[in-house]
């Protein structure tokens, strides 16, 4: 009998390239879907974090013998009268800035404007305005305050689904005894076990992590606070505001949070060695919390690569804005540590990994 020989229906490389054009498609169709679901789905996982972060204190309550279920009511009204104190803050600051923001953008304008005439770029006669540059006109228009305002939008938005997310966390906390059980009776004891232990690695590594940051971007923020009072900047409660929120943000947000107050400095001080100086005591502050303190503390934290938590904020940003950039490095933690326990997904781990 001749043997027959069947041809494939695809060589190698033809399925590699379907291979990867399946997992192209598959991002852009997650993508869109996560987009739609965004009003649905940023509350809810902001709710999963919060609870999480609750834990340690729901714990340390609980052994005071006060019942659980008591000792949840207690965390979260904590948790929501710290943010409505803190958009109080920052609603009062954004009151004062929006007062004063038209001769804040008059001052830019007289900056920028001074700084070309001397160089020759623009005629010394002709008024300057930096909205005339056709790479800003995206800028609102209005006062620099309409900038802020757009700029903090879906932080403020969050904020005003906060009771949605109560009631996330509400039904969160619901679920939690029986969670467990469920996954007993659908996959049995010893497949239920190692699902359990890959949540609790899961949960463990992101509390950690996000309440490391917590503290971290706690005590920068009052001690960029105090140095933006003692160099007596204008809204200097609400730049301290930003510091706390932006240094959740890897990389990016320590910049930021850095640069915003120092331009703001420069416009405000007739002497710009005042805006040099102020600039100095805030990245060593942030050099100091972010670079020396926090590692030291967290150890090698969640194991990430810079590159793939530089993709990761910027992906989210686009896809949620700022709210997006601050769940990022959370939900990369969550993939990274769900990857590394499957074999299959196992180099996926290795490669999102710092080594």
């Amino acid at each position: 009998m001749i043997p027959t020989t069947t041809t494939p229906l695809f060589s190698a490389n033809q399925k590699r390239l379907l291979l990867f054009a399946a997992i192209l498609l598959s991002i852009v169709l997650i993508s869109i879907i996560l987009k739609q679901l965004a009003s649905i789905l940023k509350p809810f996982l902001i709710a999963v974090f919060l609870v999480n972060i609750l834990e340690p204190g729901v714990s340390f309550l609980s052994s005071k013998k006060i019942p659980r279920a008591l000792c949840y009511l207690i965390m979260i009204l904590i948790v929501f009268l710290c943010l409505y104190f803190l958009g109080v803050l920052v609603y009062a600051n954004l009151e004062g800035f929006t007062k004063n923001s038209l001769a804040y953008e008059n001052k830019l304008n007289t900056l920028f404007g001074g700084m070309l005439k001397r160089f020759g770029i623009i005629d010394s006669t002709s008024a300057f305005k930096l909205r005339d540059f056709s790479f800003l006109k995206w800028l609102p228009t209005g006062s620099l305050s309409a900038f802020f305002s757009r700029s903090l939008g879906s932080f403020f938005d969050l904020l005003g689904n906060s009771t949605i997310v109560a009631f996330f966390m509400l039904f969160l906390i619901a679920e939690t005894h029986l969670f467990q059980t469920r996954i007993i009776k659908a996959y049995g004891n010893e497949k239920a076990n190692s699902i359990l232990k890959i949540i609790q690695n899961v949960s463990a590594s992101v509390r950690k992590y996000i309440l490391i940051k917590l503290f971290i971007s706690l005590g920068t923020a009052v001690l960029a606070t105090a140095i933006m009072a003692f160099f007596q900047l204008d809204f200097y409660a609400f730049f301290g505001f930003l510091v706390f929120i932006l240094n959740f943000i890897p990389y990016i947000g320590s910049i930021i949070a850095t640069v915003l107050p120092v331009l703001f400095a420069f416009l405000q001080y007739d002497s710009a060695w005042t805006a040099v100086w102020l600039m100095i005591a805030l990245i060593v502050i942030q050099n100091v919390m972010g670079s020396i303190l926090e590692p030291q503390i967290a150890g090698r934290r969640l194991n990430l690569s810079p590159l793939i938590v530089l993709i990761s904020v910027m992906f989210w940003g686009w896809l949620w804005g700022s709210i997006g950039m601050l769940l990022s490095i959370p939900i990369l933690a969550t993939i990274r540590i769900i990857f590394e326990n499957f074999e299959a997904t196992k180099t996926l781990a290795v490669m999102m990994s710092e080594m």
